[in-house]
């Protein structure tokens, strides 16, 4: 049986079929769905293409990961490109605070990608210090197989020296720029009273360079409202205010998010200095998780409003769950269920919308990406109205 792989690479030679998929016409080329596909599963350079191809045959490996089929792959790249051109449409992507977003987004990859490059092979953990630790340790794994003992203690040993080689890379880049915070600014924005809190000045300078506080405030709440989605900049406020959600979650704190927008910023701008590629399969992933990224923050735009709970669902649910929250205190119960009920609601109401807009758009698939040539690649395309 052919491989899908191979079958790709003859669609791409066939000026005929030389698409993946063609949404109101605008077309995804063989070319383009190989790039989005590999930069999703290449896990930031971790793995080759090839790697990627053997875990693509393995059952074990497509269940724990379901983009690396490649019918689901293009099934859901074509709902985030159907969502993304609505949410340009209606106005999503425009403003600032999205624009700052998807920068936060981008460094954040490119950063990865470098620091892989930069760094693995500092990070990586031998065998002699995997037998090391489990001789050391062998009482500790009595029971357990060999393989299962050194799988564990190489998991942790690496994410273990990662912490370290990363601590140690971002310390130095500390200690070699010029960092000044304005700690004044920073009390000042926690104020309860959103009157009180500068809408000017600078709240940090790298090297000289401001980030102003316009610009640090929007991205930490474009951050943790879609880490709370749906959620008010009041509502955010709160929860910075809660100790109890502070600690599950150390980025409400103000001055901990600057220090991680610092350091992103100081890890993108050493990689501009060592002449850092960015490659067109990172470009390809920047799109892909601007356009996967949508699907929430459009679920937001239309639907923020309509996913609030009621109190007779929060009742039913602390019900229905009374044995693992009954040892919570009663406000932080309510917070904990609202959060989860709100999240539920939005992702049936993604759901509804993103197959109503399927449903109105005109989509072909090339039948090579959703059967092998075994069992009929060579049917006619599907088509959706």
């Amino acid at each position: 049986m052919l491989s899908l792989v191979l079958a790709l690479s003859l669609l791409s030679a066939q000026a005929d079929t030389p698409w993946a998929a063609k949404i109101d016409g605008a077309t995804i080329t063989i070319d383009e769905f190989n790039t989005l596909y590999y930069a999703r599963n290449m896990n930031a350079g971790g793995v080759t293409r090839d790697e990627v191809d053997a875990m693509a045959k393995d059952p074990a490996e497509t269940e724990k990961n379901p983009f690396l089929d490649r019918s689901f792959f293009l099934d859901r790249l074509i709902r985030q490109r159907v969502v993304y051109a609505q949410a340009e449409k209606e106005g999503v992507t425009k403003g600032e605070e999205y624009r700052l977003r998807i920068d936060v987004q981008r460094d954040s990859l490119l950063n990865a990608y470098y620091l892989r490059a930069k760094l693995g092979e500092s990070m990586k953990v031998s065998l002699k210090e995997i037998a090391d630790v489990y001789a050391e340790n062998a009482a500790q794994f009595d029971g357990t197989s060999p393989f299962e003992a050194m799988n564990y203690i190489e998991k942790n040993l690496a994410q273990k020296k990662q912490r370290e080689v990363l601590g140690e890379f971002i310390g130095r880049l500390r200690e070699e720029s010029g960092i000044g915070k304005n700690r004044d600014l920073l009390t000042k924005l926690a104020d309860p009273d959103p009157a009180k809190r500068p809408s000017s000045g600078w709240i940090a300078k790298i090297d000289g360079k401001e980030i102003p506080v316009e610009e640090f405030s929007a991205i930490y709440y474009a951050y943790l409202t879609d880490q709370y989605a749906p959620a008010s900049r009041s509502e955010i406020d709160a929860y910075a205010a809660d100790p109890r959600m502070a600690a599950n979650n150390p980025l409400l704190d103000r001055e901990r998010f600057l220090d991680e927008i610092v350091n992103q910023r100081l890890i993108r701008a050493k990689a501009i200095k060592d002449g850092f590629v960015v490659t067109a399969e990172m470009n390809a992933e920047i799109r892909s998780q601007r356009e996967s990224g949508m699907m929430l923050q459009y679920a937001q735009f239309r639907f923020g409003k309509d996913v609030e709970p009621t109190s007779a669902e929060i009742d039913a649910y602390y019900e229905q769950n009374r044995e693992q929250l009954s040892a919570l205190p009663a406000d932080q119960a309510e917070t904990y269920i609202r959060l989860k009920l709100r999240s539920m609601k939005l992702s049936a109401k993604i759901d509804e919308a993103v197959d109503a807009l399927v449903k109105a758009d005109v989509i072909k698939k090339n039948p090579a990406l959703t059967s092998s040539p075994a069992e009929g690649a060579d049917g006619e395309d599907k088509e959706k109205k």
